[in-house]
């Protein structure tokens, strides 16, 4: 028997973390694979983590006092079910709703990438609830000059080896886990799994896009009220993208410094310049109408 642990980490999304939990139980069975669910609720105050355990009891809680984010949340999952050594680990986000099939299809496509001899992780598509669209999954870099440029890779009949991912739905087995460990800590919200796809990639192993689509997830990357909204004042930009969800100083150069090749200093910088130029340009217009 296979041993399969789901990790997930939420925080004030009682209706989505419970259609996701519910998604989960009703998943068909997969021959030979017992699952075990990990959530880290973290400091919710909307009362999610009761209400998981009063609805799914075999559900394991660890409760979080909210500074987590999200890869703090994912990190204390997987750190907790590695105690138990688990045979794959599966990241899932809580506003994923999966279908029935999503588990079984994504074991088989695991199995047949195994079996041709090409280890690694295999990450699920997300399709948007009301248009269908792929939304999150599998990326693959647009080009050499452009390394940080990373493009949503279209799910195809047969496994697609992309270049890393997000891990709303994706399947990480215990021989990529010894090798490449846990989320890394720099990392506190966005990012974290996008760098770790890409140390898969450099300690040797594939990531894999599994065939069709897995379940519902809505695109929540809006630009409006973020960084990227070049309507807010300056200073609100700033805090933004120095937030916990922005793009903070030492954590983008981290991740440019390790992804972004010789010239990473220019990426690192690139997001803080266009704050600023777009805010001069504002400022011109404002001023000149």
């Amino acid at each position: 028997m296979q041993r399969l642990a789901i990790l997930l980490t939420c925080h004030n999304r009682r209706d989505a973390t419970l259609r996701c939990l519910a998604a989960v139980h009703a998943a068909d069975p997969v021959a030979g694979l017992s699952i075990h669910v990990v959530l880290v609720d973290d400091g919710s105050t909307d009362g999610t983590g009761d209400e998981v355990g009063r609805r799914f009891p075999n559900v394991q809680i660890i409760r979080g006092d909210g500074t987590l984010f999200w890869a703090g949340g994912m990190r204390l999952a997987l750190s907790e079910a590695l105690r138990e050594d688990y045979d794959f680990y599966l990241f899932l986000n809580d506003d994923t709703t999966m279908d029935r099939d999503a588990i079984a299809r994504l074991m088989a496509t695991y199995a047949t990438c195994r079996v041709a001899g090409c280890d690694g992780t295999v990450v699920g598509t997300t399709r948007d609830p009301l248009t269908g669209r792929a939304t999150y999954g599998g990326l693959r870099r647009a080009s050499w000059w452009r390394p940080l440029k990373l493009d949503l890779v279209p799910p195809g009949e047969e496994p697609i080896e992309c270049d890393t991912m997000n891990t709303n739905f994706a399947l990480v087995p215990r021989s990529v886990v010894s090798h490449v460990g846990n989320l890394d800590a720099t990392f506190t919200h966005r990012i974290a799994d996008v760098d770790y796809g890409f140390r898969v990639r450099r300690a040797g192993f594939k990531n894999w896009v599994m065939p069709g689509t897995i379940g519902l997830c809505a695109n929540d990357h809006r630009v409006e009220g973020t960084w990227c909204d070049s309507t807010l004042p300056l200073r609100t930009r700033l805090t933004n993208l120095m937030s916990p969800k922005g793009l903070n100083l030492h954590e983008w150069r981290v991740f440019t410094r390790r992804h972004a090749g010789p010239l990473w200093f220019v990426f690192w910088l690139s997001p803080y310049a266009k704050v600023f130029v777009s805010a001069l340009i504002s400022g011109r217009r404002n001023g000149s109408s």
